[in-house]
């Protein structure tokens, strides 16, 4: 999916502990990443992902639920 040129972005929907490897890697790949919460299990791997954007001039976004219902 990294090498994939038809492919522009990558949704990490896993468990929070594959986060870094699987946005680190579809990072460095050129690919626009959507984290789903919790972003990083550890702060000292949320900055390296923010530092490897900020080399990269990327952007990424960390998905949240919301859920609109009638209360």
């Amino acid at each position: 999916m990294v090498k994939d040129t038809g492919v522009d972005g990558a949704v990490v929907t896993t468990t929070p502990g594959t986060h870094f490897a699987l946005a680190e890697l579809a990072l460095k790949g050129g690919k626009y990443v959507i984290v789903e919460k919790l972003f990083t299990p550890t702060h000292q791997e949320a900055d390296e992902l923010v530092a490897l954007l900020k080399c990269l001039i990327a952007s990424a976004y960390i998905a949240t639920y919301i859920s609109f219902g009638t209360y």
